[in-house]
């Protein structure tokens, strides 16, 4: 077995089993809703792409991820040297009093360098990646209704019910929400394409 199929088989691995122990996690404290987290949705799905060595899972996730995340980041990073965050995603990380939720909430900084890794790796040509954004989509709109029907607005899960960044609250926030999530997607994922043709 080459080296690269070791370290993405590795890499698989953890991250599958890592978004398990967050899910489980979210249970144990008596909150199954946490579990359609779509961070922890997405660890699992890249995990699987890594094992299967299919590209258009792994694309399908850092569609929907990447960028999210890296406001997430940034808020991360701010807080660390200002005491303050830029949109206030990260205010509940440095509130939360328990260490597992924290540690469990610091793969929002690995995931996507991860999932980078785990794209540019999986080289498997069999795996055809241009319908990656479809998955996206479909998975997206399918968490939403989800989310919706079950109606537990107070966790506010992907930011269904309302925005996660406080001070950004269009109406009607519906349509803003998709509108928002869906340009998200055709972005990364066109960017993401790009960075494809360079190797």
């Amino acid at each position: 077995m080459k080296k690269q199929d070791i370290i993405i088989k590795i890499l698989g691995i953890f991250l599958i089993i890592f978004g398990l122990i967050a899910m489980i996690y979210g249970v144990l404290r008596g909150e199954p809703i946490l579990i359609l987290w779509v961070c922890y949705i997405g660890m699992i799905i890249i995990g699987l792409g890594c094992l299967l060595k299919n590209r258009q899972l792994i694309l399908s996730q850092l569609n929907i991820l990447t960028i999210p995340l890296i406001l997430w980041d940034i808020d991360f990073i701010s807080f660390l040297i200002t005491k303050q965050t830029f949109f206030g995603l990260t205010d509940y990380f440095f509130e939360e009093t328990l260490i597992i939720a924290r540690a469990i909430s610091l793969e929002h900084l690995f995931l996507i360098p991860l999932g980078i890794l785990a794209f540019y790796l999986t080289k498997d040509k069999k795996s055809e990646i241009k319908n990656a954004w479809k998955i996206s989509i479909v998975e997206l709109t399918l968490l939403f209704i989800i989310l919706r029907i079950v109606n537990i607005s107070d966790k506010n899960i992907n930011c269904a019910f309302y925005s996660c960044i406080p001070y950004i609250n269009p109406e009607p926030y519906v349509l803003w929400w998709f509108v928002i999530s869906f340009l998200g997607v055709f972005l990364t994922n066109f960017i993401y394409m790009k960075i494809k043709s360079f190797y």
